[in-house]
Formats: structure tokens, C-alpha cells, sequence
């Protein structure tokens, strides 16, 4: 069994829950976390510092899952990757640039809890999971963050529907009420509120994934890549910056019965999350056309931003601001 291994800073133990064991098996190949002996490396975002692999460039791959505006990659930190995933467009010369939305980690089925995270659902519990009893309500789950243009917009937008809907309209989340796993907030609704926190072309996260695993119909405000990656009419594309707009087109599925018309385009959705969408299932394809190749010796994966690094960008910055 082939093994590949998955390295980033992020602690993405619970993700292995995505693969078909468990424990990191898809098909043929066994996908470790932050594992050296591997030659074909998948880097979220960066490597743990002092990380080295046996991978050559052309068998490195690095997955982009932030917006620009949250982390932007010098260039002799992308000149180590053969080939990106990203879900914009990039500028790394030498490598394969790859649009795509990049498999983040479901929360559906993940309670967080003061000890650390605990699953609730493995991937056979997930594609054996059917329709819930729902209300015909909707829900969101929805951050109190405000950094971006679309954090601020979003919850000036969320407001105004409280205001539109009233109780029909179900408020979860760190700017609303905690919930400790996700299906909490999506499981008993017909129809989940999805807003991105950004309008790139094939950006899509585990908002728009936990929704269809839960069985509901994503009011969707993110990039128009998403059309190409679900049947038309699984979900619904709203613009949060025409509010009435929006509501309009929510209030027309909703007291129209879209739910139960479109349960077969969720299903199909669906199953494109757990078999073709998953993190796991993306980066199998993407190994499979990798050339072959393997470093004599074990190699250091540089970071994007050492640690001595960030601590001169905020002393910088404090100085700046000053």
C-alpha cells in the first residue's frame, strides 16, 4: 500500500475520520499526518518547522486553504512544491498551479469539547446517514469575526433576515448560540445559510459541505466556482449585498416547498462531499498523476514564515501602528 504523507502546522488528527478506515486508507493508498518516510508530501498551508521529507519537488504538493488576504506566500517558499491547489489563481512559477476548492475538514459529526475534539461520525456512519424529521426553518452558523469586507457583511446581512424572518430563522455560533457539534445546527433544518467569507472563484469550505452532509438546502454567497462542482439547484446563490434581494429568493424556496423537490439534487451533492470532494478523494487524484521519483536523503521543508520571522513582522507592526 502506497503511503502518502499529509504535513501542516494544523492539527488535522479528526480529518482522518474522512478516509475510509479511519485511520487514513483510501482505495490503495494510506494517508499518514506529518510522516517523513513518505515521497509523496501534501503540505496544508506549511509544514511544522523542522519537517523533511524524502519527496522530491516534482511529489510536493502544497494545498492552499486560506484567502490571500489571510496568507500570502513569498516565493522561495512556493519554489519547493511541484504542484498547488488552490482555490485562486496563483502566481508560482515552476509549478503546477491547480484550481480547485482544496478539501477542507468536515465539522459535521465533530464536537468540540474542552479536551480537544470528539467524533461523532466516521465516514461509514456519514454516507449511511438518511434525511432527518427537519423543521421547514432555516439555520446558520455564523462567526463573530469582523476582519474582512465579507465577515462585516455577512453579519450586517444576517441582522437584517433576523429582522425579515423572525423565528424562522434559527442563529448558532460564536456571534450567536454555541453548539458543540455542527449537526446540531444543520441536522433538524430543511434549509442552512452558507456565507463564505469571501467571492473567490472555486472557494468553497466545510460550510458548504457540512450542510449537504446534514441533509439541507445550502442558501449559498460565495464564488460562482461552486456551480461546477454540484448538480444545478442543489443549492441556492444568494448576494448578501442586496438583502432584500436575498431574502426575497429565500423566502420563495422556502414557502414554496424547494426542500422536498430538491431532496434528490442534495442527495446527488452529497455524495459528491463524501466520494469526490473529500479531502482525501482530492488528493488521491491529484498522487496518481505525479511523476515518480525519491530523494536519496531526507530534505528540510522550509516554512513560509520562520518563527524568529514573525516575530520581527509584529514587532513591525506594533512600531508602525504606534
Amino acid at each position: 500500500m502506497s503511503l502518502i504523507s499529509i504535513a501542516s502546522t494544523h492539527d488535522l488528527r479528526a480529518a482522518l475520520r474522512q478516509s475510509e478506515d479511519g485511520l487514513g486508507r483510501w482505495g490503495d493508498l494510506r494517508f499518514a499526518l506529518n510522516d517523513p518516510a513518505s515521497v509523496v508530501l501534501f503540505v496544508c498551508d506549511e509544514a511544522p518547522a523542522s519537517f523533511a521529507t524524502f519527496a522530491p519537488r516534482a511529489r510536493r504538493v502544497l494545498v492552499v486553504t486560506e484567502p490571500p488576504e489571510f496568507r500570502a506566500y513569498p516565493a522561495r517558499f512556493l519554489a519547493q512544491f511541484g504542484v498547488i491547489l488552490a482555490p485562486f489563481d496563483m502566481e508560482a512559477p515552476g509549478a503546477r498551479v491547480i484550481k480547485t476548492q482544496t478539501g477542507l475538514m468536515w465539522w459535521h459529526g465533530l464536537a468540540l469539547e474542552q479536551g480537544g475534539l470528539r467524533i461523532n461520525s466516521l465516514l461509514a456512519d456519514l454516507r449511511a446517514l438518511t434525511p432527518a424529521e427537519k423543521s421547514a426553518r432555516l439555520s446558520v452558523v455564523c462567526s463573530a469575526k469582523t476582519k474582512l469586507p465579507k465577515h462585516r457583511a455577512r453579519l450586517a446581512f444576517i441582522d437584517r433576515l433576523r429582522a425579515r424572518m423572525g423565528e424562522r430563522l434559527a442563529l448558532y455560533g460564536g456571534a450567536f448560540a454555541p453548539i458543540a457539534d455542527k449537526a446540531e445546527a444543520i441536522t433538524p433544518f430543511q434549509y442552512h445559510l452558507v456565507l463564505e467569507n469571501n467571492d473567490l472563484d472555486c472557494f468553497w469550505t466545510e460550510k458548504l459541505a457540512d450542510a449537504f452532509l446534514g441533509w439541507s438546502l445550502p442558501f449559498f454567497s460565495g464564488g460562482p466556482g461552486v456551480a461546477r462542482d454540484f448538480p444545478e439547484g442543489a443549492l441556492a446563490p444568494i448576494d448578501i449585498h442586496d438583502p432584500e434581494g436575498a431574502a426575497r429568493v429565500i423566502l420563495a424556496h422556502m414557502d414554496g416547498g424547494a426542500y422536498e423537490e430538491r431532496l434528490p439534487l442534495i442527495a446527488a451533492a452529497r455524495k459528491r462531499v463524501l466520494e469526490e470532494h473529500n479531502m482525501f478523494a482530492l488528493f488521491a487524484r491529484c498522487a496518481a498523476d505525479l511523476p515518480p521519483g525519491r530523494l536519496v536523503e531526507p530534505e528540510p521543508v522550509r516554512q513560509a514564515f520562520p518563527a524568529g520571522l514573525w516575530k520581527t513582522l509584529r514587532r513591525r507592526l506594533v512600531i508602525n501602528a504606534g
